[in-house]
């Protein structure tokens, strides 16, 4: 109950960044700001995952790793939100419906199926998905399944407080680090 409560603050607290945001697709891409997907959650339920869109409407429904050149199909701002997690941020609802928690492995998309095969196997699917988790702080997009699903294993099993905050605090550093770094890029002068 205190993970949605915090969850439902965080929502208001960033209202007015997401009407920046949703403006800003609007007039790059028109309309919908959301992007809405079947994922499957804790125990094998399909639940209506929710994000920012940040890729043109046209897009295949695959997972990114799916998706040739990727970078065709992203919005110029979408880069931005997804650089620095700003997408993601509508998983805030998912956690006030109680689809999610903070801290847990990626809901995942239905078709991908060795994975869910994977993780019933492993005990993973038993747990409620997360906005980031341990498999996030140590690769996300650019390791193998096979890698993310040892990652998720060993959350599963190492379960704990310490290692909640562990992930927390290396999700912050990430994105304030993301951060830091292209603000602090120096620009080309003409």
């Amino acid at each position: 109950m205190i993970e949605r409560l915090l969850a439902l603050l965080l929502f208001i607290l960033i209202i007015p960044l997401l009407v920046i945001v949703f403006t800003l697709i609007y007039i790059e891409d028109g309309y919908p700001f959301i992007f809405r997907q079947f994922r499957v959650g804790q125990f094998g339920r399909v639940f209506i995952f929710y994000k920012i869109r940040t890729m043109r409407k046209e897009t295949p429904e695959l997972s990114t790793g799916e998706v040739e050149e990727i970078g065709n199909w992203v919005l110029k701002s979408g880069f931005y939100l997804r650089k620095f997690s700003i997408d993601e941020s509508l998983n805030l609802v998912n956690i006030i419906k109680g689809d999610m928690s903070f801290i847990g492995p990626r809901p995942l998309i239905v078709s991908e199926e060795y994975m869910h095969e994977q993780r019933k196997k492993l005990g993973i699917i038993n747990q409620k998905p997360g906005i980031t988790g341990w498999a996030q702080i140590n690769g996300r997009d650019v390791i193998s399944d096979d890698r993310k699903l040892k990652l998720e294993k060993y959350y599963l099993d190492n379960n704990s407080l310490k290692l909640k905050a562990v992930i927390l605090l290396k999700t912050v550093f990430y994105v304030f680090w993301t951060v830091r770094q292209k603000l602090s890029k120096p620009k080309n002068k003409l």
